[in-house]
């Protein structure tokens, strides 16, 4: 079940991913955001829990998303007849991985 608060006029959610709600997450997001009166993201910052040994921010999905409009376009994974949002999710982690490992073997 996710988390939501409201601080300060900013936005604040805690979503995991655990077989049990008392399990450590598998992934855990943090997510703290500040909008705009036009819906444009003002300030984001992200906290990644559960992927690797340690956690982490998201500053890619930062960087990506300041100063944009926010909307289920911009957020949402595309689905055509070509694959489902969950298949190009799942590519887009794994050709990820893999391009990390392609450059730290360079």
């Amino acid at each position: 079940m996710p988390a939501f608060a409201s601080l300060n006029g900013e936005r604040i959610a805690y979503l995991k991913a655990a077989r049990r709600p008392s399990d450590f997450a598998m992934v855990g997001i943090a997510l703290r955001l500040k909008i705009g009166p036009d819906q444009t993201c003002e300030k984001i910052s992200i906290g990644v829990t559960g992927v690797t040994d340690r956690p982490y921010r998201g500053v890619g999905v930062k960087k990506a998303l300041i100063g944009e409009k926010l909307n289920a376009k911009i957020i949402d994974v595309m689905e055509d007849v070509n694959a489902s949002k969950a298949f190009r999710s799942h590519l887009a982690r794994l050709y990820t991985a893999r391009a990390i490992e392609s450059a730290l073997q360079a």
